[in-house]
């Protein structure tokens, strides 16, 4: 048996165990609901992994695999996705920052505020924390 599939069906198994706790131990409502969804959610997770996997496998042939491995492996493609991952993080970043301020201005909750902040503050750290490990890793100086 395949580790993938070991690991489908554990989760699926996993959130079979966690609706029959819910509905078993004398939990508060809130953990209970929570434990609840938490199972349905690794069920469908785990079955609908399974099922990808028997539909790829029998669509895939070994010229498939080896065009889709010359296409992952293109430089062009790989341009191509470094600079879509990067747009996506200026996007995203600014998206942060609306909501940071709007929250702020609108009065929300100090804890709402203080997420979007700590987002935007880890987003500079994960950005400057990749920047150094690929310099270090490709011997890459980033402009």
């Amino acid at each position: 048996m395949k580790k993938f599939t070991r690991i489908c069906l554990a989760g699926f198994f996993a959130g079979v165990v966690c609706l029959l706790l819910s509905g078993i131990l004398p939990l508060a409502e809130f953990p209970a609901q929570l434990l609840f969804g938490f199972g349905i959610a690794l069920m469908i997770l785990g079955f609908s992994n399974q099922v990808s996997q028997f539909v790829v496998s029998k669509t895939e042939t070994e010229e498939t695999v080896k065009v889709k491995r010359v296409e992952e492996n293109d430089e062009r493609n790989i341009r191509i996705r470094e600079r879509a991952g990067f747009r996506t993080s200026q996007v995203i970043l600014g998206v942060l920052c609306v909501c940071a301020l709007t929250s702020a201005f609108a009065n929300f909750e100090l804890y709402v505020t203080l997420i979007f902040v700590g987002l935007i503050l880890l987003h500079g750290i994960l950005l400057v924390g990749f920047s150094i490990y690929y310099e270090k890793r490709f011997g890459w100086k980033i402009a």
